[in-house]
């Protein structure tokens, strides 16, 4: 599971185990949090808007967010199993694939 922020979303939603709970507090959405191991979503609505935004939390084009409408840029393939990384520094890092539980 990963939980991320920084992107705002006009509502928190679970995408191939992964949740974005930035959902834009300070642009006059919702404080998001996570309770976990429950996985229960609490959110607070903003009193106010503390800062412009320089794009619309919400979409006006179509009713996707921004994790869903970027759903085909990464695929588990290009992250899963063992990878070898070439640095700047010519040197290989290896990382292994974890074991997975079921």
């Amino acid at each position: 599971m990963v939980v991320y922020g920084y992107t705002p979303v006009p509502e928190a939603e679970w995408l191939n185990k992964t949740i974005d709970i930035d959902t834009g507090c300070v642009f006059g959405g919702k404080l998001t949090a996570l309770r976990y191991p429950e996985r229960e979503l609490v959110e607070v609505k903003a009193k106010k808007v503390y800062a412009e935004s320089k794009k619309p939390l919400v979409p006006e084009t179509n009713n996707l967010s921004a994790q869903h409408e970027n759903d085909d840029i990464i695929d588990i393939k290009d992250v899963s199993g063992k990878r070898h990384i070439k640095t700047k520094y010519n040197e290989t890092i290896t990382i292994r694939e974890e074991h997975k539980k079921d």
